[in-house]
């Protein structure tokens, strides 16, 4: 059974305005003569009107109320969807046909173009037609490289922007590496200076906690520098 409430795309306690309202928005829209008296447009036309009628009269509306609540349908969408899904796939039909009528029609303007040339063109004509054709491939070829040859250049371009960026990082990175090696240098100058490097006479060092200590900051120091170099090297 048709639900003529699905059918306009209202609610069931919709009223007269909103059924006329509504009824106008689709008949203008599936209109056959709009749509070239397609088929599918005319079925769906007809129900569009008939569900108007139906839901105009108010003693058809009541009979159809009724009958609608005594269908074991009647409180879900079960009927709406399967017209829906009907609709949708006769929709799809007519759309795929359409498309296959137009490749034909084109493919058939080709064919019947192609026959007119070889029918009235002089061999000349012939002859500078496929000369224009292949300097149009030629052209487009020669486009097609240069296209190619720009976007190369434009990543070169980047990869160089790139590696500059980088080359400035790294010597920020070494002038701040010779810096901390100059202050090292210094740090041992001064610890010589104060006289914190003891030795006996067999010329032993006497190793006290702090020159420990300074001796470890120092080979660390250098370890990061090693270490620093070896990166730069790989």
């Amino acid at each position: 059974m048709k639900d003529y409430y699905y059918i306009l795309g209202i609610e069931k306690h919709a009223t007269d305005e909103q059924i006329k309202s509504a009824y106008k928005k689709l008949a203008v829209k599936f209109h056959p003569d709009k749509n070239n008296g397609d088929k599918f447009f005319e079925e769906r036309f007809k129900d569009i009107q008939e569900a108007y009628e139906t839901l105009s009269d108010p003693i058809r509306k009541r009979n159809h109320d009724a009958t609608l609540k005594n269908n074991t349908s009647y409180g879900n969408t079960n009927t709406g969807k399967a017209y829906e899904e009907e609709l949708k796939r006769k929709e799809r039909t007519h759309q795929e046909e359409l498309r296959r009528q137009q490749r034909e029609h084109e493919d058939e303007l080709r064919q019947k173009e192609e026959e007119l040339k070889r029918k009235y063109q002089t061999p000349q004509q012939r002859a500078a037609e496929e000369a224009a054709m292949k300097k149009q491939q030629e052209e487009q070829r020669k486009q097609q490289e240069n296209n190619r040859k720009i976007a190369e250049l434009e990543r070169l371009n980047y990869r160089l922007k790139k590696a500059n960026t980088e080359l400035v990082e790294l010597n920020t990175n070494v002038v701040t590496k010779t810096d901390e090696i100059k202050q090292i240098e210094q740090d041992i100058k001064n610890v010589g200076y104060k006289g914190k490097w003891k030795f006996t006479k067999n010329k032993k060092e006497e190793f006290s906690l702090e020159n420990i200590y300074i001796l470890i900051l120092i080979a660390i120091g250098l370890f990061s520098v090693v270490a620093f170099i070896f990166s730069i090297i790989k």
